[in-house]
């Protein structure tokens, strides 16, 4: 039985050896095309010394195998003259292929004389194209210096790139030099789209000196420079705290870790010290599950509280400044820890010779700590509620009492404390009975909603008043004393997170989720006298905190992005 019925088998004596069923030369061949033989005329030799080639031709059922020796070399069957390998008896089929014999033949003929004519005039036209394109590419060449430079700017591009980057070192020396002032040709960080700033910090590693813009009239105010970056922390940084004599600064982030950084003051101040110095933490301690929400250094002590969104209160030992980056861990640096809280825990107030701790948690309580003891431990003392001492239980029955946001020790009478509420609410509280002394009215802006929420409270060191950083953009200065709020201006773009005030009491500094951190004449004209752009926006977050710090010419700000800036006056 034959496999391939559309070809006979060789050894059948009855009918004449022909080749396979070949596609046509110039359709496709197994699913891609076939290659062309190469025209007639090329200064290459041909096979077997021919001087022209033909195309296909239809090669009679006679001719064997020798008529086409293989699919990619398509050439004449008159190459082979002489009778057949195979002969058999004569018959009818083969006295027909006689007589068409000379037909084909005469046809072959026909077809190799037009062939022969077509190769000339193809390589007449060959040899014009060829001339043409070769005096084209010699043009080109003459005028070609460089791949990627004009041809007729020859040498004058060095000169443009030297001239370019001596330009733009010129531009950053007058930033440095004039950091208060605009500068023609300079581009501002203000002027510029985040996205363009995120890229240039990137490629730029991120120089501050170029990252932040001053607004102001630098003169007459202070003026605040970037110093330093530390980069440490794995996540968001929310909590900020100076240790009140030293160069020392505490810092809180969602990494559930509390770093301590020392700095030398000499470096930090001098001008002429590059702020992209790489600072390493000088102690990491560990032990809340939870964001680090709020710091306070007890300086008398050397100890340092933080405060956690796992409701716990901790208790953690300064490191001395001998104290290196690397040496071994010592367990002693975990003092204690505070437990009374049902939920987080947002904020911290150290009042009484460092003898009282009050906090203000979530869920609406506010606890006194007595943490007189020296070893570093503490006791709860007192607790009350929205609506004071006498209120405890009905607060913890009722789940829609506001919670408590933010708390913050009357610096001009030590007795007192402002606790700020989710409902915008400011209450005054005594410390020893628990009592509700006074309450600061909300006008009709405040619906009570977290979309009005008091973020921060701050006293001032030395008068009556206390201000107040709300969710809604907006910043309140209110006198304890007639128990009104004096002032209300629109501090931002988005809502306030931090604020804080020099030892002095003239400035206020506020940190906002428009990533921005805005100085402002607390006690005179009270407008922004500077503004700051130094962080990234990080999932809808900007600037979580701001302190200045209290006895030196410094101030810090933490940022969703995970970094911490330090700053240094001018003046």
């Amino acid at each position: 039985m034959n496999p391939l019925p559309n070809r006979p088998l060789i050894n059948n004596p009855s009918m004449p050896l022909s080749l396979p069923n070949l596609p046509p030369f110039e359709q496709i061949y197994n699913g891609r095309p076939r290659k062309v033989m190469p025209e007639g005329g090329k200064e290459f030799p041909l096979l077997n010394g021919m001087n022209n080639m033909s195309g296909p031709s239809s090669a009679p059922a006679g001719t064997g195998p020798q008529g086409n020796l293989e699919r990619g070399n398509p050439m004449g069957s008159n190459m082979f003259q002489g009778p057949p390998l195979h002969q058999t008896q004569a018959g009818p089929a083969t006295h027909q292929m006689s007589q068409q014999q000379p037909q084909s033949m005469q046809q072959q003929q026909q077809q190799q004389q037009q062939s022969s004519s077509q190769p000339q005039q193809a390589q007449a036209s060959n040899q014009q194209q060829s001339e043409k394109e070769q005096k084209e590419n010699s043009d080109f060449e003459s005028r070609q210096l460089t791949a990627i430079f004009r041809p007729d700017e020859a040498g004058d591009w060095k000169e443009k790139l030297r001239s370019q980057y001596e330009q733009q070192a010129k531009m950053h020396r007058l930033i440095d030099d004039r950091p208060g002032q605009y500068i023609s040709g300079a581009a501002s960080w203000d002027r510029r789209s985040r996205e363009d700033e995120e890229d240039v910090k990137e490629d730029e590693g991120e120089l501050e000196e170029d990252e932040s813009t001053v607004v102001g009239d630098g003169e007459d105010s202070k003026l605040w420079k970037p110093k330093r970056t530390l980069r440490n922390h794995l996540d968001a940084v929310r909590a900020l705290a100076f240790h009140p004599t030293e160069l020392c600064l505490a810092t809180g982030g969602d990494d559930y870790t509390v770093k301590i950084w020392r700095m030398d003051l000499a470096t930090l101040a001098s001008s002429a010290t590059r702020n992209t110095t790489e600072v390493e933490p000088q102690l990491t301690l560990r032990g809340h599950s939870a964001a680090i929400t709020r710091l306070v250094h007890s300086p008398s002590k050397q100890l340092l509280y933080s405060a956690s969104l796992d409701s716990s209160i901790r208790i953690w030992a300064l490191p001395s400044s001998s104290h290196t980056t690397y040496a071994p861990y010592d367990e002693t640096s975990a003092r204690g820890e505070l437990i009374g809280h049902t939920d987080a825990v947002w904020d911290l107030a150290l009042v009484r010779d460092e003898s009282t701790l009050i906090s203000c948690g979530a869920e609406g309580a506010v606890k006194i700590w007595d943490v007189s003891g020296p070893s570093g431990g503490g006791s709860l003392r007192l607790t009350w509620g929205y609506h004071g001492l006498d209120s405890v239980e009905h607060v913890a029955e009722d789940a829609d009492a506001p919670g408590a946001t933010a708390v913050e020790a009357i610096k001009a009478d030590l007795k007192k404390v402002a606790v700020a509420y989710q409902n915008a609410v400011v209450k005054i509280f005594d410390i020893e009975s628990g009592k509700e002394l006074s309450r600061l009215p909300t006008d009709g802006t405040y619906n009570g909603s977290p979309a009005t929420q008091i973020n921060r409270i701050v006293s001032h060191p030395t008068m009556p008043i206390i201000v107040t950083a709300h969710e809604d953009n907006l910043i309140r200065i209110s006198d304890i004393t007639t128990g009104q709020c004096t002032h209300t201006m629109p501090a931002h773009l988005d809502g306030i997170t931090s604020l804080s005030i020099d030892a002095a009491g003239f400035s206020l500094v506020s940190g906002s989720h428009d990533c921005s951190i805005r100085f402002w004449d607390l006690l005179g004209s009270r407008t922004c006298t500077q503004e700051l752009t130094t962080h990234r926006e990080k999932a809808r977050e900007g600037v979580l905190d701001v302190e200045f710090h209290p006895s030196l010419p410094f101030m810090a700000s933490a940022g969703a992005d995970g970094v911490v800036k330090l700053y240094a006056s001018s003046s």
